[in-house]
């Protein structure tokens, strides 16, 4: 007797195993490619018009997606000041006044890295913001590594001329690269207060430094912890990943499942988008994360006619959690680590396009971080089913 509640419990599991495989419609593990694994076989659109780096520096080709801790990594981007992301530090010439220091070459990240004793200070890089920049919070960042103290002091002149400080900080430095930044904020509205440029000063003893990064803001992202390093004067374009081949009985019931990991907090991130990917009214359903000063809001649109919904949620950087949005002809539903969020009545089709966007849309709003186990379900899934695959969301 002692024996059969495990059996049944095993049984169990194992059935509700099965009756998810059957209600697949595309199971895409985003590992190692972007293609399916089972079911139909969707047609992908990836692209990214610049060279980009992993945060373990690997370098991935224009137009090559990136691959980091086994899944694919998308981030914002663009070749404009008002979209980010652009390192603002000179490319010509060494962004750093080392003539307080004692310095000299170190092995490190790129080319550039030193290590130094005494002083060094970051050039004033000027902003050039004019009032179409929407974007006013920049991120000035660095690697860093020592057997010391690092003392880190910043400011902002402003277009009036005032200064602005920023809090000192003192890092206790270790053996290891780690990264430190300073969010630079600007006015919410364009004026005098606004930024016209800024510097750093670092100070310290056997000092390593590496990969300095003066980043733009998106204007649709609002970067708020640094991204992924791009090279002094360069860009970084966005990661775009489309999915083509939904069929029409999709627009009537079904569910929408992955893994998503944030790696830098941003004010909109579009993680999931079934649409044309721009400002449609209607035959469009969309999953977005905002994020405000203590945590951050969940919001799913339908049509962008019903009422949108905000859940507040937590989603800590660096931390995986399993999304599942599952639909039918009457409501839709958000599920995270599955557990229920929220849900909403809904009058009619979801959808009717064959298009899926994971991580960003056409008109550039963008999420940062990692996918994997992206899967389209043909049926709505059970309470217990999405309980299930949230524990397991690899369908072999």
């Amino acid at each position: 007797m002692k024996n059969i509640l495990p059996a049944i419990l095993i049984v169990s599991a194992c059935t509700l195993c099965g009756q998810v495989k059957d209600k697949v419609f595309s199971y895409i593990p985003l590992k190692e490619n972007l293609e399916s694994a089972s079911g139909v076989k969707l047609k992908t659109a990836f692209y990214r018009k610049s060279v980009a780096r992993t945060p373990d520096f690997k370098e991935a080709a224009a137009g090559q997606p990136r691959f980091w801790k086994g899944e694919v990594f998308l981030e914002p981007g663009g070749n404009t000041m008002e979209r980010g992301t652009i390192n603002l530090l000179s490319a010509k010439e060494d962004p750093f006044d080392k003539n307080g220091a004692k310095v000299q070459k170190a092995e490190g990240f790129t080319p550039a890295a030193f290590s130094f004793d005494g002083k060094v200070t970051l050039k004033p890089v000027k902003f050039n913001m004019t009032k179409k920049f929407l974007g006013r919070d920049f991120i000035f960042s660095f690697y860093a590594k020592g057997s010391g103290v690092l003392k880190f002091t910043s400011e902002a002149t402003l277009v009036n001329g005032n200064k602005k400080a920023y809090p000192a900080q003192n890092i206790q430095l270790t053996k290891d690269w780690n990264r430190y930044f300073v969010q630079v904020k600007g006015a919410p509205k364009f004026g005098p207060e606004d930024l016209a440029s800024f510097t750093a000063v670092l100070e310290g003893k056997d000092v390593a430094v590496d990969a300095a990064m003066l980043e733009t803001p998106c204007s649709y992202f609002g970067v708020c912890s640094p991204t992924s390093y791009v090279a002094n004067g360069a860009i970084r374009e966005a990661d775009y990943l489309r999915f083509n081949g939904l069929t029409p009985e999709l627009g009537l019931e079904g569910a929408f499942s992955f893994n998503f990991t944030p790696t830098s907090t941003g004010n909109w991130q579009t993680l999931l988008s079934v649409g044309k990917g721009g400002w449609e009214r209607d035959n469009e359903l969309e999953l977005n994360y905002y994020t405000d000063r203590w945590s951050g809001f969940l919001k799913i649109s339908v049509f962008r006619k019903t009422k949108s919904q905000f859940k507040r949620v937590n989603l800590k950087l660096g931390q995986k959690y399993h999304i599942l949005i599952n639909y039918d002809k009457e409501s839709y539903t958000i599920y995270l680590d599955g557990k229920k969020l929220m849900t909403e009545k809904i009058a009619g089709v979801p959808f009717k396009t064959d298009s899926v966007f994971l991580g960003s849309r056409s008109i550039q709003a963008h999420s940062a971080g990692l996918y994997s186990n992206f899967t389209i379900f043909k049926k709505s899934l059970t309470e217990a089913e999405i309980a299930e695959l949230s524990k397991a969301p690899e369908l072999k």
